[in-house]
């Protein structure tokens, strides 16, 4: 995950002001328990709005390695620009270790607010030497990594874009969602700012009247003295 300015500090709302957080991560575990796939919705820049589901020993093996954690960061940074680009599912195969990794954007009133991100084990077989090779020049013991990889539900490349699919066609009701919600906002605060213009009119329209109903009774009562003179 990226470290990077939130929506909110370029000025932009977050997915949870438009939809609530909780019922995402219902989903999100949902998909994780029926596919078993590492998941986690973060905002367009890779900050995590969810817990993650099925995180992978695997990669967090490689990330505490200087060199593993730099190929997993532009990795990662790849992917988000080329979503950013053009706002469309983006997926790639981690070679050697054959994951999976993709993300599908949540575009909200056309902003971009946020990713879904998923993790998965390809069932393509693994060269060992190029396993090896890959484990020493980022400094792990390549024993480590194929334990940790036997351990992995495996998928066919078939089965992960069927799953990329369902994401995409969920997200997009996801937007919808997010799109009449942010009317809704819209129109309730644009009722509030009327709300408000008729409170100070009446407030304005109320101090008017007692102002000229003071005036009135001043002069009625100058009268009443001039008549009783």
């Amino acid at each position: 995950i990226l470290e990077s300015d939130s929506a909110e500090s370029k000025g932009l709302p977050s997915l949870h002001d438009l939809l609530p957080l909780e019922d995402l991560q219902q989903i999100q575990d949902a998909l994780a328990e029926i596919n078993g796939v590492a998941s986690v919705i973060t905002d367009a820049d890779g900050n995590p709005l969810t817990m993650p589901n099925n995180k992978l020993a695997l990669c967090e093996i490689i990330r505490k390695s200087d060199c593993g954690n730099t190929d997993c960061i532009v990795e990662f940074a790849e992917i988000i620009a080329k979503i950013k680009q053009k706002q469309h599912p983006t997926s790639t195969l981690c070679e050697p270790l054959g994951i999976y990794k993709a993300a599908v954007p949540i575009i909200i009133d056309d902003m971009h607010l946020a990713n879904w991100w998923i993790t998965q084990c390809s069932d393509t077989p693994r060269i060992e030497s190029e396993l090896v090779a890959y484990a020493e020049r980022i400094g792990v013991d390549a024993v480590l990594l194929q334990e940790q990889l036997e351990k992995l539900q495996r998928v066919d490349q078939e089965g992960f874009n069927k799953t990329l699919q369902w994401i995409d066609s969920l997200t997009r009701r996801i937007a919808r969602m997010g799109y009449q919600n942010r009317l809704l906002s819209r129109n309730l605060a644009k009722l509030h700012h009327l709300e408000d213009e008729l409170n100070l009119h009446k407030a304005r329209l109320e101090d008017l009247v007692q102002r000229r109903t003071a005036d009135l009774m001043k002069t009625n009562n100058r009268l009443q003295l001039e008549v009783m003179e």
